[in-house]
């Protein structure tokens, strides 16, 4: 890993960030070990900290969400999944960028977002 990682890694696995509903960007080339290392600091943040992690790449979820749209059960899937406490998105940049598929992604995110300004 490189060093500036290095050094962030013990504040991470502390899981503030998760506490603070603070959002962890992660961005590099290819094949450099990032969904390594996010799947590593989840199974340490379930194992540590007890933290309940949905770990999917962004492709899945945004499909699952479309799906139960026109199910008309959208807001059944965001309930579900605002029981965990850390969602992580894998390969965000790999989503087509349709208009549907953006809106439902946005949904999901300020969901999430107004879900965390309330609690804190």
């Amino acid at each position: 890993m490189p060093a500036k990682v290095r050094r962030q890694l013990p504040t991470l696995l502390e899981g503030g960030f998760i506490e603070r509903a603070e959002n962890l960007l992660v961005f590099g080339l290819p094949g450099r070990g990032k969904t390594h290392f996010l799947c590593a600091l989840g199974r340490e943040l379930v194992l540590r900290h007890a933290c309940t992690v949905y770990f999917t790449p962004t492709f899945k979820l945004v499909q699952q969400l479309l799906a139960a749209k026109r199910e008309l059960c959208l807001d059944k899937l965001l309930k579900k999944l605002d029981r965990f406490d850390a969602v992580i998105l894998d390969d965000l940049g790999y989503v087509q960028q349709s208009r549907e598929e953006m809106e439902v992604l946005f949904t999901f995110l300020a969901e999430r977002y107004e879900a965390a300004v309330a609690c804190c």
